[in-house]
């Protein structure tokens, strides 16, 4: 399941990027369309890890990278930074 999240996450950045939009705004905007309710529950799961890590400073020379998850029930949003 997590190599398949790789994929399908890796495949959402570079749609982003294509047409010109930040990558987790594209994704948000996506799943803002359904009116299911676990897609609800995955943008409150989104929009809670964005305040979270928005809420720390990114420091020169850094990058941050954004994913989702969905398995056996279970909604995850996560970041993950590192130095250029």
């Amino acid at each position: 399941a997590s190599s398949m999240c790789f994929v399908v996450e890796s495949a959402i950045d570079e749609l982003a990027v294509l047409v010109g939009q930040d990558p987790f705004a594209f994704r948000r905007a996506l799943i803002a369309q359904s009116a299911d309710p676990a897609d609800v529950r995955m943008l409150k799961v989104m929009d809670e890890a964005k305040r979270l890590i928005d809420a720390q400073p990114l420091p020169v020379g850094s990058a941050r990278g954004f994913a989702i998850s969905e398995a056996f029930g279970s909604k995850a949003a996560i970041f993950a930074g590192g130095r250029l």
